[in-house]
Parts: structure tokens; sequence; C-alpha cells
């Protein structure tokens, strides 16, 4: 089976974490109208039947061993393929490092969560990862000139705070 078919039947998740799966670029639209672009493993593009310049990134799995983030995504995803929920703005989901999350460790070489200042240089699969993600975001708030509003499952901040109040 194809990693675009397993997506588009709801296995997003089974889709990504199956290394084995070559990577497959395409999309399929919805019976809504919406239209589900697969970027990359484990990054899916959402654009909503009407054209809107609001734009959501959900990103998951910066760290492997914080699984539960890529469920919330997994979630939304099946939810939207099964118009359970119409998305009425541009959305990116990501699941950031499927090998990590395969061997159950935050990281294989590198913090990739350390890797977005645009100062780093490597030769690791974390700094690979880093500068796929960074070309996906630019391509995806490029494309429409889109309003940016992030949210991302992990925080830098309350990393900070965390190291600040353990101290």
């Amino acid at each position: 089976m194809s990693m675009l078919q397993l997506i588009s039947e709801g296995n997003f998740l089974k889709a990504t974490l199956n290394e084995e799966l070559s990577v497959e670029i395409g999309s399929f639209t919805l019976k809504s109208g919406v239209k589900i672009n697969v970027l990359d493993r484990g990054i899916i593009e959402i654009v909503p039947r009407k054209e809107s310049v609001d734009a959501l990134i959900v990103s998951s799995g910066i760290h492997g061993d914080e699984t539960a983030p890529i469920e919330v995504v997994s979630e939304l995803l099946n939810s939207i393929i099964q118009e359970k929920i119409i998305p009425s703005k541009n959305l990116l989901l990501i699941v950031a490092h499927p090998k990590a999350t395969n061997q159950h460790v935050r990281e294989i070489d590198i913090n990739l969560n350390r890797l977005f200042s645009g100062k780093e240089q490597g030769q690791s699969i974390e700094h690979k990862i880093a500068e796929n993600l960074k070309s996906k975001v630019e391509y995806f708030f490029k494309k429409k000139h889109m309003l940016i509003k992030f949210i991302w499952t992990y925080i830098v901040q309350l990393e900070s705070q965390n190291t600040l109040a353990s101290g």
C-alpha cells in the first residue's frame, strides 16, 4: 500500500512512521472540497475549499519521545479526512522526527529543537530535518502570503521556564 493511500484512508501515523515506505508526494480532495497535500513524510498541508489568508501550523514530534502531540496531530487529520472537521483556514500539520519516534528516543544525534535559529550547520539527521522543515514552512507561507499564526506543541519558552525553575 502506498503512503498517499494510507493517509487518504486515515492512517497518517502508520504512513509517517513506516520508514520502509517510500515518500510519496501527492494530493487528494475530499468531498467537501478540502484539499490534502502530502508534502513529505509527516508533513501535510490542508487547503480549505474557500480561499483563506489565515494559516496555522501544528507541529509535533520535534522530540521523538513526546508522542502525545503526534497522536493529536493524527487525530486532527483523521477528523478532517472523515469530514468531521471542515477547516476554514490553511493548515500545516507536522510530525517532525519519525526516526526518533520509532526508536523511542528524544533525538538521534542532536536536539532538533535547537536547530531553528538559522546559524546551525551540520550533517546530522536532525540538521537535515531542520532544513527540510524550514523550507516546507517557508513554502507554506510564501504560497499564499498568509498571516503567520504559529502553534507549536513544544514551546521553547516553557522549556526555558522549566529549566530556570529546576536550576
